[in-house]
């Protein structure tokens, strides 16, 4: 288990779904995230065990994903 896992800045998202796209273990979906009345799709954390890798964070365009001890 990681000791690390993705949070969102979801202000500064432009939900391009890399970070989605660089996850090697699919712990990563796009969904849609209560952000007022916008319909739009965000990054967010799927059942499946994140491993701590930080590939999201490097790939983020817009410096949205921090990695948060857990």
């Amino acid at each position: 288990m990681a000791n690390q896992e993705p949070a969102f800045t979801y202000e500064r998202c432009i939900a391009c779904g890399m970070c989605v796209t660089v996850c090697p273990v699919s712990a990563l979906a796009l969904s849609v995230v209560g952000k007022d009345d916008i319909n739009t799709s965000f990054p967010t954390l799927t059942d499946r065990p994140c491993t701590g890798c930080g590939l999201c964070k490097k790939s983020c365009p817009m410096d949205a994903i921090a990695m948060e001890y857990i």
